[in-house]
């Protein structure tokens, strides 16, 4: 989900409880309460070898949650891991998802979601995300638009200024569901660098 331990589900909760073993970026580390061995690790190039040595120690088997932030189904990690973790042999994985960062931004805007285009830069090459981009702002009334961080956000503004796309209304959510969360309304032109 959007990080924060509030948007964890209570399945996904028990099962982080139960693990023997659980992996996520530190940040996400640091809001887990869990009996079980940690490791900072959200890639499977880090988590596979680890995995590799556990299952040569553990003759009955072992427990592991990998977590990862944002949406499992939407330009996740999450995709990737379990490619490689069934490739791996691995066969009794679950995905359980949290809230997402659009369903959140949604809710606190109070603007639906149902007609909106969604567009993603992480992990998309920026020359695909950015034709996305001009392909639906022009032409639909809602575009939801998930970024990788400010350097995004800024060539998000760059583009639509550029495109005389200033007038266009822009809600703009920043570290949604942490407790320094923040939320902007304004028109493109009236962005600052953050």
């Amino acid at each position: 989900g959007c990080g924060s331990s509030g948007c964890m589900t209570e399945e996904v909760r028990a099962e982080i409880y139960g693990s023997d073993y659980v992996f996520a970026a530190k940040r996400i580390l640091d809001i887990v309460k869990t009996p079980a061995k940690t490791y900072p690790y959200y890639t499977s190039k880090d988590i596979l070898p680890v995995l590799r040595k556990l299952r040569n120690e553990h003759v009955q088997g072992f427990k592991v949650t990998v977590l990862f932030s944002g949406d499992t189904g939407f330009y996740s990690g999450c995709e990737k891991m379990q490619e490689e973790l069934i490739a791996e042999g691995y066969v009794d994985l679950r995905i359980m998802p949290g809230v997402s960062s659009v369903s959140m931004l949604a809710a606190k805007t109070g603007i639906s979601w149902q007609d909106a285009c969604i567009i993603s830069t992480h992990g998309i090459d920026e020359s695909k995300w950015t034709a996305e981009l001009m392909k639906s702002v022009p032409f639909n009334k809602k575009t939801f638009f998930i970024t990788s961080g400010v350097k995004d956000v800024d060539s998000v503004f760059s583009l639509l200024l550029e495109n005389r796309l200033a007038d266009v209304e822009v809600k703009l959510g920043y570290k949604l569901s942490y407790a320094d969360e923040k939320i902007y309304s304004f028109k493109a032109k009236e962005y600052k660098l953050l």
